[in-house]
């Protein structure tokens, strides 16, 4: 098709201005993000997950993973890959990487680049054709790609792709104004897409689509002049079926997709609790928020949010002002044309930020989360990346009431390129290494050398007491990829049933036992088979001794409980809590097996009960403390745990008593055990009783 401008002047600049402000986002961000393509964008956390999504696909391709719903890690779990986003549809550029000899990091640096690279082109063109002439659709093809809210996203990869997004918004456009089986043919054929390249994207697709089609009840806020059709408009039969054919399987493909989540997630008890998904709701202070910019701290140190890192909303000073200038100039005659866009973007992003707001802990969105596959949708937050297309289209009328391009309008757009590379340049990637990458592997392989390692062997990595324990997750999963064997090591978007964080004091019989059946039978394995067969890689020490190495195949008798002592010792109070060390001795003639086969594991358990005991007949407090440890004590063996306890709100003086429970089955003091027992004296924070 032709592309329509209002603008009459016709110069370099004008052919020039996507070219520079494509150069001014790759200089100033992306090289700077990839440190020159020598480290990823992101920390060495969800990027890495995305790294070994990516090289899944990439293995399945090739041949060398069997299953591709079910990628080797949280072994022995099915369909571990509908955990969280799939790569569907941007996986094939990855893989075309690799083929090309690129190594894991440079082919995922590569993959990253194509994704900006596209998501800048899409949004250029989807803005020619609204009309814009190309330094207003340059500025917010821009502003798509490398707004601030835009950049905070570079830790979570698979939201790079969002090129669909443009082109559906496009056609919901065409078709809202000239209802045609073309448009919503692309409608179907670009939203899909975007759902095969990331599922949150798709809904919040949705929500942006919704938020348009209310706007547009407004009658001001429907465009009067329908946009020119992408595709030539033709009649005749065999268009008709292909355009619907194309439907057809568009919807298809998204319903599947959806449905095989909707099974995992039903499958495998995949939920999330309302209070853990209202935390990631924006509030008004997550538009103040833009934490990798020094300058700009100061409009948010009064904002304290929970989960920060993804409340990073604040578009930018250049955006906004543009909008601003949009909507001052709304009634000047050269923004006559695009009046009526104007009104339909502000009223869409006031609803998609009037739905999604929090205030107080009541929001409209509270509500929406009973509609099926909303409570899905953890991070509601990152609507942000859709809400920029709005913004992009106010801040492109914002330069298009500047007039023609020449004079003042010139130096108009100079700064305002200038203006957008110093915000831009102002922002400080998070990267890390590839070095860093694989220093993390380099222990792991030179311990487990993959070339000697049996074809039955599943991996399994734990780490350091100090790092975060899915870091130990990451390194096992990439290597047990690197290696082409099965780890019980797992992290996504959701944990399966039963999962036990890989602590550096989680041996993996921990992990194994914790499986349910139904898991291991439906792979044929057993418990102890599957032990037998993993190889456990401790990166970090651990202070027990007596690490579980089995677990008990019978409950717990009295012949043991009764020879079980326990010793308690406050080392420590704080005005919140104490600080005591438990002491376990096995005087019995077995081994103590914390872990059970029967599924009755042993843990610690506590209470505090009030000194003198209140006269009566009250029940006496409940035994309501847990404490997890894995533990296979032999005979004449002890242990040594450090427990800290939130001490009693009330001041007085207390017995804290400990004891254990075998969970399911019985209180170990009811069979014979002696509890420890600790006087406590909690006082009021200036030292009074």
């Amino acid at each position: 098709m032709t592309f329509e401008t209002r603008t009459t002047a016709s110069s370099a600049w004008t052919r020039l201005a996507p070219w520079i402000l494509l150069a001014v986002g790759i200089t100033c961000y992306l090289l700077r993000a990839t440190d020159n393509f020598s480290s990823v964008p992101g920390d060495v956390g969800d990027a890495r997950f995305n790294s070994v999504i990516l090289e899944h696909l990439n293995q399945w391709v090739r041949g060398d993973a069997s299953s591709l719903w079910s990628p080797p890690f949280f072994y022995p779990i099915r369909n571990a890959l509908a955990f969280s986003d799939n790569h569907f549809g941007s996986g094939a550029i990855y893989v075309l990487f690799r083929g090309l000899g690129l190594g894991r990091e440079p082919a995922f640096d590569a993959w990253f680049a194509v994704g900006t690279l596209l998501n800048f082109g899409a949004m250029f063109v989807a803005m020619r054709t609204l009309r814009f002439d190309s330094f207003a659709a340059a500025v917010a093809a821009f502003i798509f790609t490398f707004s601030l809210p835009v950049l905070a996203q570079e830790g979570h990869a698979q939201l790079n792709y969002r090129f669909a997004l443009p082109f559906a918004y496009l056609a919901f456009l065409e078709f809202m104004q000239r209802p045609r089986l073309g448009a919503l043919a692309r409608l179907a054929v670009w939203g899909a897409l975007q759902f095969l390249c990331s599922i949150y994207l798709g809904v919040f697709l949705a929500y942006l689509l919704a938020a348009t089609a209310l706007a547009m009840l407004i009658p001001a806020c429907r465009p009067e002049a329908p946009l020119p059709e992408v595709v030539p408009r033709t009649t005749g039969s065999a268009s008709v079926a292909i355009q619907a054919m194309l439907i057809a399987v568009s919807a298809g493909v998204t319903a599947m997709l959806l449905l095989k989540y909707q099974l995992v997630s039903r499958e495998n008890g995949l939920s999330r609790a309302a209070n853990d998904i209202m935390v990631m709701v924006p509030r008004p202070g997550s538009y103040l928020l833009a934490d990798n910019v020094s300058a700009y701290r100061w409009l948010s140190r009064a904002v304290a949010l929970p989960a920060r890192n993804e409340h990073q909303m604040f578009f930018g000073f250049v955006p906004l002002l543009l909008c601003a200038w949009a909507l001052w100039r709304a009634r000047s005659p050269v923004a006559a044309p695009n009046r009526r866009l104007m009104a339909m973007s502000s009223v869409t992003l006031a609803v998609l930020v009037g739905v999604t707001l929090c205030i107080d802990d009541h929001s409209v969105y509270r509500l929406m989360m009973g509609l099926p596959g909303i409570s899905s949708i953890r991070a509601v937050s990152r609507v942000v990346l859709v809400m920029t297309i709005p913004i992009a289209i106010l801040a492109a009328i914002g330069i298009q009431t500047l007039g023609p391009l020449r004079g003042r309008r010139s130096l108009a757009a100079i700064a305002v390129v200038a203006a957008l590379a110093l915000e831009t340049l102002a922002y400080q990637p998070i990267r890390a290494t590839i070095a860093e990458w694989r220093a993390r592997i380099a222990p792991i392989a030179a311990a487990m050398v993959p070339a000697t390692l049996d074809a039955n062997v599943v991996v399994y990595v734990t780490g350091r007491p100090e790092d975060p324990f899915f870091l130990s997750e990451l390194d096992g999963m990439m290597f047990a990829q690197d290696a082409k064997r099965p780890t019980l090591n797992g992290y996504s978007g959701n944990a399966p049933p039963g999962y036990v964080p890989s602590l550096a004091c989680t041996p993996p019989v921990a992990r194994i036992q914790a499986l349910p059946v139904t898991t291991l039978r439906a792979a044929g394995l057993t418990a102890e088979g599957l032990l037998t067969r993993t190889r456990w890689f401790a990166r970090g020490g651990c202070e027990f001794r007596h690490l579980a190495t089995d677990a008990a195949a019978t409950p717990i008798d009295t012949a043991v409980a009764g020879n079980i002592r326990l010793d308690a010792r406050l080392t420590a109070q704080m005005p919140d809590a104490l600080a005591v060390q438990l002491n376990v001795r096995n005087a019995s003639a077995s081994t103590l097996h914390w872990l059970s086969r029967t599924g009755n594991p042993l843990r610690v358990t506590w209470r505090f009960v009030r000194q003198p005991a209140p006269a009566g007949f009250g029940a006496p407090p409940s035994w309501d403390g847990r404490y997890d440890v894995y533990l296979s004590l032999p005979p004449d063996a002890e242990e040594t745990l450090r427990l800290t306890i939130p001490a009693p709100v009330e001041p007085g003086d207390y017995e804290l008593q400990f004891s254990l429970v075998a969970e399911g089955q019985a209180w170990l003091h009811d069979l014979g055990m002696r509890d420890a027992r600790l006087p406590i004296t909690v006082k009021t924070p200036d030292g009074l009783r």
